[in-house]
């Protein structure tokens, strides 16, 4: 008779990879922009406890989305969205660099979590005890008031 899995099952059934928790180091690539942005996610995806050290690639590509979204429209707002140029006015170069930068930090964003929308299928924690801070103990409640004796 032959050995094996039973019919319906996968190798993998049952076993899930193990995640590699903890705090990613933030690359030195990134500009102070950049940093304060990954220090801020950092914070966020932790509380939420969705935060990987796998995901550290993701969290620099949205870093730096971050980064040229952020100088992109730093540049727009000075300048302006149309420019005058020898033949005519154009569309500010610039403009292109923020609206891509801001479908990169969106669709990345997703991928991480950092979105309600995707927290809320994932059932991310939140709260007190996500960030880790004691809270009292709802199902036992607060303890019941005492009652002093009648001495009449």
């Amino acid at each position: 008779m032959a050995k094996g899995r039973p019919p319906g099952t996968s190798r993998d059934e049952g076993s899930s990879p193990r995640l590699q928790v903890g705090v990613p180091k933030c690359p030195a690539e990134l500009n102070p922009v950049g940093k304060k942005k990954w220090k801020e996610i950092v914070r966020k995806l932790r509380d939420s406890g969705l935060l990987e050290r796998t995901d550290t690639t993701l969290m620099y590509l949205y870093c730096e989305a971050w980064e040229t979204f952020v100088a992109a429209k730093a540049d727009v707002d000075k300048i302006g969205t149309l420019l005058q140029g020898n033949k005519g006015v154009y569309t500010n170069p610039r403009l292109h660099d923020k609206n891509r930068a801001r479908e990169d930090v969106t669709k990345i964003g997703t991928k991480l979590g950092l979105d309600a929308l995707t927290q809320q299928r994932l059932k991310v924690r939140s709260g007190p005890k996500a960030a880790g801070i004691p809270t009292r103990d709802r199902k036992k409640g607060p303890p019941p008031p005492t009652r002093k004796a009648d001495n009449a």
